[in-house]
């Protein structure tokens, strides 16, 4: 029997298997056979070699998911392109605007295959107003795309892999929300209320907006008529509305840097117009003024929860009980805890879990918010709860705080995260148990890995979809501490021991 010729076997394949495929024959055969897995020298290959694409190129890109920011994404080898007003499954040719390192950022010239997830936006004005950006996203991918974003988010900034539940959604992803604030610009001698475009401070005009409860809309679009023509009086710059769940009740609270002295006529009008407004509100250059009731009463459960015209609540009327009883499962609340909540605004939580614990303490900025709270335990009869106004970085310099046993922390920060002195304060007390609240992902993942470094233990992530159709989403994280918290942990969670 002859040798094996290797060049003579290996025409003979070539022969039998015929031309090779062209490149763009590539994409066919993954999906029919699914993608070849990358070896090690594929991938660094990969990474050296750089696409050869300029600003002004177009390529054409299939949307994968969804960023934190509402930006599609799409990829050109190893390189990442941000793309705006895309779904993912949708494929576009996109022309590259801007490059920065792997990253890139496009346009969308035009959309060759539209997504089966990508829906008609109820509202005109979207892709313009810089509201929404997820609008065009049946809600069901919207709930997918956003648990994606968080895991995403806290492992690439806090390297955290635990495992992220399953998104609460909101029962309804129009008419939810019971605030907003909006801007006031003059207009050819006409008074303008709207939201800011997209990127910009240039005022897009506004007369409904489907995320918000009806009574809102109705306010806004009485609005212009309510206020002092231009040149009359000072106009407002900035202008907070709230409602209760029902849209029954309505607060106006207008802001700007001139006194406003108007508020009475503006209460008026909008009464007159049949808008359900109970007062009105300013504070602008220095000096407040109000006519009528500028609080309203949300009945969260049995909680009559007191809210000023210029506090803060959560923005879902769906999911405000949703979330407080989130809370109690997660943080477990016990009859030996002394519950300490930080950015506590008007106690929402502190009110709800001060029946099951020994004593509760809150602290805010806002000396409103702390009055609310105040009023509302007065109302609720509670004798184990204390309320404190001071700067953030006063908080465990109070002496109703300081050298005290808090064995249940809640932290509910703004935007920015835990300040330095709150977040080295937390990890010095050691409570067993802390339940972080963020509505920033990439804060919320820098203020985990600090804690984790600090022997707390991640239990359960909990997004919730308190925004639809934004980019927008809170996380409930529940902590325990690794020497203080074994047995809390135990009590509330069997499952993880």
């Amino acid at each position: 029997m002859r040798p094996i010729d290797e060049e003579e076997m290996l025409n003979k394949l070539r022969e039998k298997l015929g031309p090779a495929k062209k490149q763009d024959d590539r994409a066919e055969l993954e999906r029919l056979f699914g993608k070849r897995a990358m070896s090690d020298e594929d991938r660094l290959r990969a990474k050296l070699v750089k696409p050869s694409i300029q600003v002004g190129d177009t390529v054409d890109l299939t949307i994968e998911r969804i960023a934190f920011g509402g930006e599609g994404i799409g990829k050109i080898g190893t390189a990442t392109v941000f793309v705006p007003d895309v779904v993912p499954g949708d494929t576009a040719s996109v022309k590259i605007t801007r490059i920065n390192h792997d990253v890139y950022r496009g346009d969308v010239v035009e959309m060759r295959a539209r997504s089966s997830n990508r829906v008609q936006p109820r509202c005109p004005l979207f892709g313009i107003c810089g509201g929404c950006q997820l609008q065009s996203l049946v809600y069901t991918a919207q709930l997918k795309a956003k648990e994606e974003m968080a895991a995403d988010v806290l492992k690439r900034i806090g390297n955290i892999e635990t495992r992220v539940r399953s998104l609460i959604s909101s029962p309804d992803a129009f008419g939810y929300r019971l605030r907003t604030r909006v801007h006031v610009r003059t207009d050819g001698g006409r008074v303008t209320i709207g939201y800011f475009a997209r990127r910009s401070n240039e005022l897009v005009p506004l007369t409904q907006c489907p995320l918000l409860v009806p009574a809102l809309n109705s306010i806004i679009t009485a609005l212009p008529n309510a206020l002092p023509a231009p040149g009359t009086a000072p106009l407002p710059t900035e202008i907070a509305l709230q409602c209760d769940a029902e849209g029954s009740h309505a607060t106006v609270h207008m802001i700007g840097s001139e006194p406003i002295l108007y508020t009475g006529l503006v209460s008026e009008r909008l009464q007159t117009a049949g808008c359900p407004v109970i007062g009105v509100s300013a504070l602008a250059g220095g000096e407040s003024s109000k006519a009528g009731h500028t609080s309203i009463r949300h009945d969260i459960g049995t909680i009559p929860l007191t809210i000023s015209s210029d506090s803060f609540i959560q923005a879902n009327r769906y999911l405000l009980r949703k979330f407080i009883d989130q809370a109690i499962m997660l943080s477990s609340p016990a009859t030996g805890d002394h519950l300490l909540d930080l950015y506590c605004g008007s106690g929402f939580f502190s009110l709800a879990m001060a029946r099951f614990v020994a004593s509760a303490t809150g602290c805010d900025l806002s000396g409103t918010a702390i009055s609310d709270a105040t009023d509302t335990a007065a109302a609720m009869g509670l004798s184990n709860t204390h309320f404190i106004a001071c700067d953030e970085n006063r908080f465990f310099k109070h002496p109703d705080i300081t050298g005290k046993p808090f064995s249940l922390v809640i932290a509910d920060p703004p935007r920015s995260g835990l300040s330095v002195d709150v977040l080295k304060n937390i990890t010095a007390l050691k409570p067993a148990k802390l339940l972080m609240i963020s509505c920033d992902p990439a804060t919320l993942a820098r203020d985990l890995k600090a804690l984790t470094e600090a022997d707390f233990r991640i239990r359960v992530i909990q997004p919730i979809d308190m925004f639809p159709h934004t980019y927008h989403l809170e996380n409930m994280v529940f902590l325990t501490h690794r020497y203080t918290g074994t047995q809390a942990a135990n009590q509330a969670f069997p499952d993880f021991r």
